[in-house]
């Protein structure tokens, strides 16, 4: 919460519109418990915000296409709907709304048992890592089921993307999509 604030108060300093993405919400898995951006110093910065969330990763459901803008202030929210009405945006789908709401209704064991496999999944990955190719650094599993898998001690960054899918046939989003500091790494899902 401490991280949240001092970014928001920086972002208001600054006049900076803050687009919070919450979509894995839901996944406390071993770090620090979620908190939204929303419950920040009791809604202070809810003019300057933009929450996005969705069920999609929770439950699975992202070709249901349904997910949540939440714009807590008025005149900004007025604009958005009038810029996606323009533009003939889709409000979702009557099956990812009903899937939505029996996903939050009764989802909760099937919830409880994902991140249990994401729990079991991770340790599969330290295990093998650590017996094979030890000097590979895991991101930190805290609030997603996806691992930044650092293979920088043992290729270059050009390397990665033939080894990974072309030897060994492993279907990833390799680091060097998301920044040049993470060209070394690839992302890894653990929820399969």
């Amino acid at each position: 919460a401490t991280e949240l604030a001092q970014v928001l108060a920086l972002a208001e300093k600054y006049q900076v519109l803050v687009i919070s993405d919450e979509i894995h919400q839901d996944f406390e898995i071993g770090g620090p418990r979620f908190t939204s951006t929303l419950s920040i110093a009791d809604g202070r910065y809810h003019d300057n915000l933009i929450v996005l969330n969705a069920a999609s990763k929770t439950f699975n459901l992202a070709s249901l296409r349904n997910a949540h803008i939440i714009i807590p202030d008025d005149a900004r929210r007025a604009d958005y709907d009038a810029f996606a009405t323009a533009h003939n945006a889709v409000a979702g789908t009557l099956l990812g709304q009903v899937a939505t709401q029996a996903g939050y209704e009764h989802g909760g064991p099937w919830l409880t048992q994902l991140i249990q496999v994401i729990r079991h999944n991770y340790g599969e990955l330290q295990a093998a890592f650590a017996a094979g190719a030890p000097d590979v650094r895991l991101s930190a599993l805290e609030g997603t089921y996806l691992s930044f898998v650092d293979l920088g001690a043992y290729m270059k960054p050009d390397a990665i993307q033939p080894f990974v899918q072309d030897q060994c046939r492993i279907a990833v989003d390799y680091g060097a999509w998301f920044s040049p500091k993470t060209a070394t790494c690839i992302r890894m899902n653990l929820a399969t």
